[in-house]
């Protein structure tokens, strides 16, 4: 023992042995080493300590404890990016549409009506029939052949809805067919290259200016008959916060092949705050969809050959005939 100083049977924690040890015999790997709440036993502290004689005598003052120093605070700039400033600003818009739209379903007195429509599929996801091509393979060309030839009964089916639910002519939309160039990239990001799950080549909008309105348009279809499958994104809404009803419908002309279309239900009020117009949506679901893009590029060149080539090209030779 160095010194005679007596160390406890128990030990000493780290904050003893400062009190014990002269500020200059500090060694700062102490500090890592035996640090709080650890216990440093009598015959480590003898042996790193008291043999090295670095224990004050008894009645010694304590020397006081030496603080870490402190180093000034480094004036460094945080280099942010141009695409990381234009993603923030982004974010903050997409952000600032969902509180609004979060409000908007809070303030809506029969939300809760509108939620209790369930959303259900008749027989599972609605496809398009393999009776749309005589080989019972389906293309785009077939899709859009049996949505052409449906379209007149299904702009009637959308007036009546309309009539019904007291909705003015100005707000059934009926902008005519999706673009091929939409529906290729649709089928290959979430179809996995099936034509027969494109079911909104035919499709409308309905737009309810009143709660009334909204739940008068939702009885209407049911009743029709021709709903498939109904989606109620006021129970269930999405992680952009906008709130609307899908319904996927078939129709068909007179002696045509049948048709599955879709019907989208949106409420004026959240359609007024949505941030539709401005392309922060837009970017941020290209963000998060980028790693697909090479897949979809490859895939407008050359079909999946393991699904959907050979159904394509006895299509072909079929109209060829």
């Amino acid at each position: 023992m160095g010194s005679g100083t007596s160390i406890p049977e128990a030990g000493l924690t780290l904050e003893d042995a400062r009190q014990l040890v002269p500020a200059d015999e500090w060694v700062d790997e102490w500090d890592t080493r035996f640090a709080e709440p650890k216990v440093v036993s009598k015959r480590t502290a003898e042996r790193v300590w008291a043999k090295k004689e670095r224990l004050a005598p008894p009645g010694a003052v304590a020397a006081p404890a030496r603080s870490a120093p402190t180093r000034a605070p480094e004036d460094r700039a945080i280099a942010v990016s141009a695409h990381a400033e234009e993603f923030f600003r982004m974010a903050a818009g997409f952000l600032a549409s969902k509180k609004k739209l979060d409000a908007v379903a809070a303030s809506m007195a029969r939300l809760d009506a509108v939620k209790a429509v369930a959303p259900f599929a008749a027989a599972g996801a609605p496809v398009q029939t393999s009776d749309l091509n005589r080989d019972g393979a389906i293309c785009l060309d077939d899709v859009y052949g049996a949505a052409r030839g449906a379209r007149g009964a299904f702009e009637a089916l959308v007036r009546r809805v309309a009539a019904a639910a007291g909705l003015d002519e100005e707000h059934a939309l009926l902008p005519g067919l999706k673009g091929k160039e939409r529906c290729l990239e649709k089928v290959f990001k979430e179809y996995d290259g099936e034509f027969r799950r494109l079911c909104d080549v035919l499709r409308a909008s309905l737009v309810a200016a009143t709660e009334a309105q909204l739940v008068g348009v939702c009885d209407a279809l049911l009743a029709s008959g021709a709903v498939l499958r109904l989606k109620n994104r006021f129970r269930d809404p999405p992680f952009n916060g906008y709130r609307d009803l899908l319904f996927s419908c078939r129709v068909a002309a007179d002696g045509g092949p049948a048709c599955v279309a879709e019907v989208q239900v949106h409420y004026a009020p959240a359609l007024a705050r949505a941030d539709f117009k401005s392309s922060t949506r837009l970017q941020l679901k290209a963000y998060a969809t980028l790693s697909l893009r090479p897949r979809f590029e490859t895939s407008t060149r050359a079909i999946d050959s393991s699904k959907n080539e050979p159904y394509r090209l006895r299509c072909d030779r079929a109209r060829e005939v």
